[in-house]
């Protein structure tokens, strides 16, 4: 992806939408072996990007912000762990802001839902949780399953991501054995 990165930026110049998406797959790789701060940084610089291309209202930038909210919440969740609390809410927080900004978005461009709209209010509820807002963590998570179920079949794949935000806001509300 680095030298995809490169060849886009001489094909296209620093600002593009194809610079943003190879940022973009970037920072997914850097995401999947945890080098977070690579990751958060090329993610910031691809919704920048696309952000000042296209504004706030265009898909592309709703995915942009979902993928660093992703990021920021990864990060949130290891800080949970790693007893970083300050941390862990900074990030919850930031990502809260984000997954809003996009959901805003796909719920204009998908009024009857979509699976996209899903993503966001699982990261929602997921940052809410951190955020010990258990209420919205449960309400943004029986929006997600209730659109889910409308707008996939029940055994769809990404089922499995909506059923597993369920249950983290159960157990956080302490509703699981």
């Amino acid at each position: 992806y680095t030298s995809a990165l490169e060849m886009r930026k001489r094909m296209f110049g620093p600002e593009n939408e194809q610079v943003a998406a190879s940022l973009n797959n970037l920072a997914k790789c850097d995401l999947d072996v945890d080098s977070f701060d690579s990751a958060e940084t090329a993610f910031r610089e691809a919704y920048a990007m696309v952000r000042k291309l296209k504004g706030d209202g265009y898909v592309n930038t709703a995915a942009a912000a979902t993928n660093l909210a992703d990021c920021l919440l990864r990060r949130a969740e290891v800080d949970v762990l790693e007893s970083n609390s300050e941390q862990a809410l900074s990030r919850a927080q930031e990502a809260i802001e984000l997954y809003k900004r996009s959901l805003d978005v796909r719920t204009k461009k998908f009024p009857d839902g979509h699976d996209s709209t899903v993503i966001s209010l699982s990261g929602l509820a997921r940052s809410s949780i951190i955020l010990g807002q258990r209420k919205e963590a449960l309400e943004y998570a029986a929006r997600g399953l209730t659109m889910m179920r409308k707008v996939r079949r029940p055994d769809h794949p990404g089922m499995i991501d909506v059923l597993d935000t369920s249950a983290q806001v159960a157990r956080s509300n302490n509703d699981l054995p």
